[in-house]
C-alpha cells in the first residue's frame, strides 16, 4: 500500500491499498460463510444429549468467537486503510493548494 519513491518519500499506492482491501473483504465474505456453517451446525446440533453433542456445541461456539474476532479485525483493518488513504488525500490536497498560493 505504502511505498518508498526514488526521492525516499513514502507515496499511497491507491491501486495497492484497493487491492488489499477487495483482498480483505473477500477473506471476510469466507468468514462470514463459514459463521453461517458454523450456526447451522449449532442448529442441527440443538437439543442432542451425549458427549459428543456437548463437543460439538463446545467447539462450535469456540470456533463462532473465534470467527467474529477475526471478523472484526478485518473491519478495523479495511477502516483503518480508508482512513489512512482519506488522510493522506486530503493532506496532499492542502499541500498542492497551499503550493499553488504561493506561486
Amino acid at each position: 500500500m505504502a511505498v518508498l519513491n526514488e526521492d525516499g518519500k513514502i507515496v499511497i499506492d491507491l491501486d495497492a491499498a484497493n487491492r488489499d482491501i477487495r483482498n480483505l473483504r473477500q477473506i471476510k465474505e469466507g468468514l462470514e460463510n463459514a459463521l453461517t456453517q458454523m450456526m447451522s451446525i449449532q442448529a442441527d446440533n440443538y437439543g442432542q444429549q451425549g458427549p459428543t453433542a456437548e463437543s460439538i456445541e463446545t467447539l462450535s461456539e469456540t470456533i463462532s468467537v473465534v470467527i467474529r474476532k477475526q471478523i472484526t479485525s478485518l473491519d478495523t483493518t479495511i477502516n483503518y486503510i480508508n482512513s489512512t488513504i482519506s488522510k493522506y488525500q486530503t493532506i496532499d490536497s492542502e499541500s498542492a493548494e497551499a503550493i499553488n498560493q504561493t506561486l
